[in-house]
């Protein structure tokens, strides 16, 4: 809200006078604080300073007095002539040279001790009692400085361990020289290193104080009271400003802590005469102890100032703002109701429902344009006033209204608040009633069209098949629920029949889905052009659909009448885009009541019937009757047993010999699976192997047959081969190359060892890619044999597709060679068709030596049969001699 001219002022004045003031408090406050810091820093480097200048006079004077006692020993040992080792070791063992020692150390309250050395580093004299055992300080730095000339005046050690006492002490040693000039030895006073503690004690009635002593070039010797710091030795870093206070003769300097990490003020005190410098530190800490109290004074003084003026200033402001807020209370209603309006308009005016509110004589109080929109109506049709009658006449010439007015609107919507309306033009509106507390009514209004067309396209598919358009399962199983409802209440009867097209899969896959789709399509026509009206039909997905048949006086004699026409319509060729496709259908029928009138009841009876019809031929129909369940249970069972039995391990391998036609050597043998049934003993394959494939349970079996055979078959001699079949399934559901790869790997048995057997009908379905996965075999090193020549539809041209290495001809010929002429000549046609094309052959079903002699004749490679033997375990074949023949019939 804008404010006069003298409020804006008023208030910027103050708070600038405010500030102003407030800044100048903190800038005042600071520079004082600042002062003090910089007065105390001033003060405790002063106090450093003067202490430095004491400390490093009382220790300069005490190591003068040190050297000056040696320059008086060097120069009694010069005064004597000493010219040799044997001079010096005769004149300082002597009476005279060890009492002026021991006056001279005893002069030195400072001296721990004196000794003297010569060139060798053996001691000579010392003034430690007891001292019985030479003592060789050859190795000591200032022995060896000494020595080599390198220290030409007084030298001063590190802190070491006296040898002699166990002490650690500095030692002051000079050159002793002989007559010539010549290295004699050393001479050398000690100083404890706990003397130091004893001379500066005192510092620590000071505070936090520290004194380091540090050679000119940077090495510390000593650091108090931290004498036996691990600092001693090491040498101020060269970026230290150290190094130039003691070139210009000493300062203060601030160190950040290059040994303990605490800050400190130094003053540097170098000694006049010696090349040491004496450094007097105090912590930062210490030094502004007081700075901080104050600090802190000030810091309490400045907030209760500033709290005081804070308080003045919120006084005066509140002033100010009690004489704005009686201003803006006025001007802020009027233009609240004013904006409250706008914005009711606009929230009326845009909000995606059409809303109309009416009084409690049926008359629009307010509406929005969106109402008016809806239903095509005028703003003067739809403005406050118009009466709910006048509406629905504007909406019924305009084709929004269907039918005549409700005489009781409101009161239809009070029983159902919410509705919704489909409009003439195809629109839905969703309508929802509130009744208000004066007796009036709020309605809003809701295109719903979109949602709904969505709503009902999901219903639809929900119980329709999208291809065809028919019922669907559930919506098949909902009418059977309402036929069985009208049979228990009226006793109507009814029937369902399930068909399946038989040969479909085969469309599908050699003219492709499309073609599948357009045969589905025109079979759900001509189902519907058979039916009556009163008749439902659905598909159940792939080519399975199904027929509720309802309303026949003659219950049975209907549903096979109708079937008759169902298999006579569905016969005719169907056209598929040009392809010309017949195929006929396979029905299950099922009795309401009779058969049940559940729904998965009568579905289940019904496809048992149809899987009748399908074993027995197909293109054909079938009434439920009791022995389907038991052939269902009894399928069920063997569903059961045969999953227990592989997991249980219940299988064995048979083998039956394969025999040189020509030696009668057995050169292999065909594995055969068993079952070892726990009650019905050994089970043959036919009553399990139909059954496993059409489950799929033969993958498994499968599995554990190539593998067992491999297993067995490494132990066999290395020139025979073992055969082993792999079923049509087991292209269509598994990875044979890769099973057969795994198989070989875990046995050890070479590749060209193991023969696969495949039967034509693995070329029927797939023809290309079974192929392609036989080649893959091939080149795993098996050979491969075309199992039951001669009983498939087009057996001749796989031999030209595929390089097989053995044909097997189908015992049905074998076994009726010697009785029909036109099998003899099926065997020798196929061995001579064979031979040309390089294809070794074998000849199953041999039972008789008349049998044997023929096929030898012909020139069969190998065979197979009874005549030599049932199938056996592994260890009951006998690769060592040729086969005995038993007599014709002893094994049929």
């Amino acid at each position: 809200m804008t404010l006069s001219v003298l409020n804006r002022f008023s208030v910027r004045s103050i708070l600038s006078v405010a500030a102003a003031f407030l800044v100048a408090c903190f800038v005042g406050v600071g520079l004082a604080t600042w002062q003090f810091r910089a007065d105390d820093i001033e003060d405790s480097t002063a106090h450093v300073r003067n202490l430095a200048i004491v400390l490093s006079g009382q220790l300069e004077r005490s190591i003068e007095a040190i050297d000056i006692t040696l320059l008086d020993l060097m120069e009694f040992i010069a005064l004597a002539g000493v010219k040799d080792q044997r001079d010096l070791a005769d004149l300082v063992t002597g009476d005279r040279f060890q009492n002026l020692l021991r006056e001279r150390v005893e002069r030195l309250p400072q001296a721990y001790g004196a000794s003297v050395y010569g060139a060798d580093g053996r001691n000579l004299v010392t003034t430690f009692p007891d001292i019985k055992w030479a003592i060789d300080v050859s190795d000591r730095d200032y022995f060896r400085e000494l020595k080599s000339d390198a220290a030409r005046g007084l030298f001063i050690s590190q802190p070491l361990t006296n040898r002699m006492t166990g002490v650690s002490n500095i030692a002051f040693a000079r050159r002793i020289t002989d007559a010539a000039g010549e290295f004699a030895g050393v001479a050398l006073i000690t100083v404890t290193v706990d003397y130091f503690e004893t001379i500066y004690a005192p510092i620590k009635s000071l505070g936090d104080m520290r004194l380091t002593l540090v050679r000119r070039n940077g090495t510390v010797m000593l650091r108090y009271p931290d004498l036996a710091n691990a600092a001693t030795g090491a040498s101020l870093p060269s970026s230290s400003p150290w190094y130039g206070l003691v070139a210009k003769g000493g300062g203060e300097f601030r160190s950040p802590g290059y040994f303990d990490g605490v800050a400190r003020w130094f003053a540097v005190r170098p000694l006049q005469n010696y090349p040491l410098v004496l450094n007097v530190g105090i912590s930062e800490r210490e030094m502004l102890a007081r700075w901080y109290r104050r600090a802190v004074a000030i810091a309490i003084g400045a907030a209760l100032l500033v709290s005081a003026a804070t308080v003045l200033l919120w006084a005066v402001m509140g002033q100010f703002q009690r004489l704005r807020r009686s201003e803006r209370k006025l001007r802020d209603k009027s233009r609240a109701l004013a904006v409250s309006n706008i914005r009711f308009d606009s929230a009326l005016n845009n909000i995606s429902q059409g809303l109309c509110m009416f009084d409690a004589d049926e008359r629009i109080v307010v509406s929005n344009a969106r109402f008016a929109e809806i239903y095509g109506l005028s703003p003067d049709e739809a403005a406050p006033g118009t009466s709910l009658a006048a509406i629905f006449d504007c909406r019924i010439r305009n084709g929004t209204h269907a039918g005549a007015p409700p005489r009781n609107y409101f009161a239809d919507l009070a029983g159902n608040p919410a509705e919704v309306q489909l409009l003439p033009d195809g629109r839905a509106i969703h309508i929802r009633c509130q009744r208000m507390a004066d007796g009036g009514w709020m309605t809003t209004h809701e295109d719903i069209t979109d949602r709904h067309r969505s709503e009902t396209q999901i219903a639809y598919m929900a119980r329709h098949d999208l291809l065809t358009g028919l019922f669907n399962r559930a919506a098949f199983s909902e009418k059977i629920e309402e036929a069985a409802a009208r049979q228990r209440r009226f006793g109507e009867t009814f029937t369902v029949l399930l068909l399946d097209l038989d040969r479909f899969k085969q469309v599908n896959d050699t003219l492709g889905h499309l073609a599948g789709d357009m045969l589905l399509k025109q079979t759900a026509e001509r189902l519907k052009a058979t039916l009556r009206e009163t008749d439902i039909l659905a598909r159940f997905g792939g080519d399975e659909f199904a027929i509720i048949q309802v309303g026949a006086d003659n219950q049975l004699d209907a549903a096979t009448a109708f079937s008759g026409r169902l298999i006579a319509c569905l016969s005719a060729p169907y056209d598929l885009g040009g392809q010309e496709v017949t195929v006929s259908v396979s029905i299950g029928i099922a009795l309401a009541p009779e058969h049940g009138v559940e729904a998965d009841k009568l579905i289940r009876n019904a496809d048992l019937a149809m899987y009748r019809v399908k074993g027995e031929g197909r293109n054909g129909y079938s009434v439920y009757d009791d022995g389907l369940m038991e052939v269902a249970d009894a399928r069920q069972r063997l569903d059961s047993e045969l999953r227990h039995a592989i997991a249980n391990g219940e299988f064995e391998l048979h083998y039956q010999a394969i025999i040189d036609a020509r030696t009668r050597r057995v050169c292999g043998a065909e594995a055969l699976v068993r079952w070892r049934h726990p009650r019905r003993g050994l089970v043959p394959p036919l009553e399990f192997i139909p059954f496993a494939e059409e489950s799929g349970l033969i993958e498994q079996i499968g599995q554990w047959v190539l593998r067992r055979a491999c297993v067995e078959a490494r132990g066999w001699p290395d020139d025979t081969v073992v055969a082993v079949n792999l079923s049509p399934v087991q292209f269509r559901r598994a990875d044979p190359v890769a099973m057969i790869r795994q198989a070989l790997a875990d046995s050890g048995l070479p590749a060209r060892r193991l023969e696969i057997e495949i039967t034509e009908n693995v070329f029927l379905t797939g023809a290309e890619d079974n192929i392609a996965t036989v080649r893959r075999m091939k080149e795993l090193g098996v050979s491969i044999a075309l199992d039951d020549f001669g009983t498939g539809y087009s057996s001749l041209s796989y031999l030209t597709t595929f390089p097989f290495d053995k044909v097997k001809i189908d015992r049905s010929f074998t076994m009726n060679m010697t009785k029909r002429a036109d099998c003899a000549a099926v065997i020798a046609s196929v061995i001579t068709l064979t031979r040309c094309l390089g294809v070794a052959t074998i000849a199953e079903g041999v039972e008789s030596h008349a049998q044997l002699e023929l096929l030898r004749g012909a020139g069969v490679d190998f065979c197979q049969g009874y005549l030599f033997g049932r199938p056996a375990p592994a260890a009951d074949l006998d690769f060592s001699r040729p086969a005995a023949a038993k007599q014709a019939g002893a094994a049929a």
